[in-house]
């Protein structure tokens, strides 16, 4: 990309999470190595007593370990600073993704189709046992209108140089919908119990 070329929000999106990463990268391994330089520190305090050197000798062996655990805490607050601002940098990235007219119409309706298909699963739960077949054919209905909107606007937002839209129901589904209760045959459980009920009245 030459200097006069914009980066797009997606591709600075992209650019923006692969320095937060590096940046949480070396934050880790600070804290690691810091982590490594305390636990040396605490083992040479706890064998000082049993080695055979002098007072002396122990107390600069422990001053070194302490001037070095020091060092160490200060590349950690250092490795921090560059750390608080790649996220601040992808926060901002993904208000502006947000702020753009067309992400937000699109997620806006990606948000009704979801909230749609969330509230007919709520009815699915407390319908007859009969009809639970209908509710949960009519959210699975509302995902294969999502799949569709997403699959026609993510082309949209492509070409705008908009990251695309994440499917949410997809796959997700059925963990909101009563399939175990689906997945039973319930005119043959509803006759078998119909049957015992003559019979336990038939006396």
């Amino acid at each position: 990309m030459t200097e006069t070329q914009q980066m797009t929000l997606q591709q600075e999106l992209v650019h923006a999470e692969a320095e937060l990463a590096e940046a949480a990268r070396v934050h880790r391994l600070e804290n690691q190595r810091l982590e490594e330089l305390s636990n040396q520190l605490a083992a040479v305090r706890r064998a000082g007593p049993s080695l055979m050197e002098s007072g002396a000798s122990l107390n600069g062996r422990i001053g070194q370990a302490e001037h070095t655990v020091e060092g160490q805490r200060k590349k950690v607050r250092a490795a921090q600073q560059p750390l608080t601002e790649k996220q601040s940098a992808l926060a901002a990235v993904h208000r502006r993704i947000a702020e753009h007219p067309l992400y937000s119409a699109a997620i806006d309706r990606q948000r009704e189709i979801v909230k749609d298909a969330a509230d007919l699963s709520e009815q699915a739960w407390v319908a007859p046992l009969d009809k639970i077949k209908i509710c949960v054919a009519a959210v699975l209905k509302v995902a294969d209108l999502e799949q569709q909107f997403i699959a026609a606007k993510n082309a949209e937002l492509r070409a705008a140089g908009l990251p695309e839209l994440r499917f949410r129901l997809r796959g997700t589904a059925f963990t909101i919908l009563p399939m175990p209760i689906l997945e039973m045959d319930i005119a043959t459980l509803a006759s078998d119990a119909a049957a015992r009920r003559r019979e336990l009245t038939a006396f």
